[in-house]
């Protein structure tokens, strides 16, 4: 990836990629970019809207930054009006809004919404689906300590949050049936002692595995450092709260090596 302040020409996209998503993907956004390198090739034109605690629907806070949700968010906007070019997307994270305790009604017509945004483009779609694999072996105190440091304002039940779960992955393989998505099964072996974040140790395998659809057929695992990390994590979202006030950021917000833009949102 590029280091701020480089100046590399803007090249002609080969594909777009659009990723959706909250904490996983941005603890692991590094990996995931280089993977849509090494299944697609290059240069691409990332469109992502992430960012931790984000809700597919509703505004979202994480510390002193919120963030609107995904479905409001100006990537559709801005993926309406690009310039044609073979899309794909990968969708995150889903499970997020049932501990914010949304209904699972309104989180499948929010995804349902981004469905059809991309079904509008062409896109080859996949969708992480709920980590069923892992559900039963979430103990209670792993929910508790989830629960306190990030959904502390909200009274959560594990045994109705696992139900819930099941419920909406259900409704998932009936979506991704819908819309001729690639379902991507959660293996248990993703997780360890954090019950809802992959372990850094496995981004590579996870993002291999969600993207192997978009070329049908296997794809290498990627190798990023802390500092392609860090160059993703610190581009600015085209619109955000920061303690109450509106920012804004001009998009693209970043080029990488290989001169693929990033735009996120």
């Amino acid at each position: 990836m590029a280091n701020e302040g480089d100046t590399i020409s803007y090249v002609k996209p080969i594909a777009r990629v659009v990723f959706l998503g909250a904490s996983n993907l941005t603890r692991g956004i590094a990996s995931a970019v280089e993977t849509s390198r090494l299944a697609l090739g290059g240069p691409r034109e990332h469109f992502i809207a992430y960012g931790n605690g984000r809700s597919y629907g509703i505004k979202s806070r994480f510390l002193i930054r919120d963030l609107p949700g995904i479905d409001s968010c100006e990537l559709w906007p801005a993926l309406a009006k690009a310039e044609p070019l073979p899309t794909y997307a990968l969708l995150c994270d889903i499970g997020n809004d049932i501990a914010y305790q949304q209904p699972l009604d309104e989180i499948e017509a929010w995804v349902r919404f981004a469905l059809e945004r991309l079904k509008e483009v062409g896109a080859k779609v996949s969708i992480m689906q709920l980590p069923l694999a892992h559900l039963d072996r979430i103990t209670r105190l792993q929910f508790e300590v989830v629960r306190t440091m990030i959904f502390s304002a909200r009274p959560l039940v594990l045994e109705k949050m696992k139900e819930e779960a099941r419920e909406m992955a259900r409704r998932m393989e009936r979506i991704a049936a819908e819309y001729g998505a690639h379902l991507v099964a959660q293996k248990g072996e993703w997780y360890t002692y954090d019950p809802i974040h992959y372990p850094f140790s496995r981004h590579a395998e996870v993002w291999a595995e969600a993207m192997r659809s978009w070329k049908n057929g296997e794809v290498a695992r990627a190798r990023v450092g802390f500092g392609d990390w860090l160059y993703l994590r610190s581009r600015p979202p085209a619109f955000r709260w920061q303690l109450g006030r509106e920012k804004r950021a001009q998009q693209p917000c970043g080029v990488l090596r290989d001169g693929s833009t990033v735009s996120v949102f």
